[in-house]
């Protein structure tokens, strides 16, 4: 393997990377509280180490966000 062909599989992953990022940042809300945690959302998309942490530690948090909402649901019995 060059050097230049090292340099642009570095450049794909970074490019990658990045799109992996964006997709984890969630579109924006209507209401303020959701506006809040979208920015939240996006901003942390962008500061995790990686793109796939970004996507697991976001996913893991709208699991856990899920499960509280169908207790909530289910204890209450109401929406």
């Amino acid at each position: 393997m060059t050097a230049g062909d090292a340099h642009a599989r570095a450049r794909w992953a970074r490019r990658g990377d990045i799109a992996l990022r964006v997709v984890a940042a969630p579109r924006p809300a209507r209401t303020g509280m959701r506006i809040a945690l979208c920015a939240l959302a996006a901003m942390w998309a962008f500061a995790a180490r990686s793109g796939w942490r970004a996507i697991w530690t976001l996913g893991l948090a709208a699991a856990v966000a899920a499960a509280l909402t169908w207790i909530s649901i289910d204890a209450t019995c109401r929406v």
